[in-house]
């Protein structure tokens, strides 16, 4: 089985987003539920960045968050209604810092897949956070570890990277829906 790191695509005109400080997001990474304690007051605000590009995509990647509008989030739940997933609802601001989207909602797998092969990959673990990778040669899998029931997943130890299978990244591509963009997972170092 193959599979795909969530990723997002900036298309012309589209904004780009500033990660805020999310609180709990360790905990997030580690697949562990957060919807009880999230109070709903995350603002992700465009980036001053590129102050003319001010259209929104359906799916924004910021700082290990996948974020995506209610029509995105309509297919996941569609698609995915067997997976532990929770939806937090967020707000977008626009480059002057009102309101222009409260309808946008993290992605938040709920769990985590047991699948890097450690040693194969020569992973460098993080010494700031215990059992947390930073980086590795390449990312390599351990064969038949991710169910094939599940499309989407946080990977065990390196879980501020959402991923999906080929199928899946295939079938959203095909949706329609803005700013998705899946890079190969096999071979990945953790850089960029």
């Amino acid at each position: 089985m193959t599979f795909f790191l969530w990723r997002s695509h900036v298309g012309p005109g589209h904004c780009t987003l500033n990660s805020p400080r999310v609180r709990g997001v360790g905990q997030m990474h580690a697949g562990l539920p957060f919807a009880d304690q999230y109070d709903g007051k995350l603002v992700y605000a465009m980036s001053p960045l590129f102050p003319d590009d001010i259209m929104l995509s359906d799916n924004f990647s910021v700082a290990g968050q996948v974020i995506v509008s209610h029509a995105l989030k309509s297919h996941l739940q569609t698609s995915l209604g067997d997976h532990a997933i929770e939806y937090l609802q967020v707000t977008l601001h626009n480059h002057k810092g009102r309101v222009a989207s409260d309808n946008y909602f993290i992605v938040h797998p709920l769990g985590t897949v047991d699948c890097i092969d450690l040693d194969s990959s020569k992973v460098k673990w993080n010494p700031l956070a215990d059992k947390t990778i930073t980086s590795c040669k390449g990312l390599v899998f351990k064969p038949g570890a991710v169910p094939a029931s599940v499309k989407l997943f946080r990977p065990l130890y390196w879980g501020q990277r959402v991923m999906v299978t080929q199928n899946f990244a295939d079938e959203l591509m095909g949706t329609g829906l803005t700013g998705l963009h899946f890079t190969a997972a096999e071979g990945f170092n953790g850089i960029s």
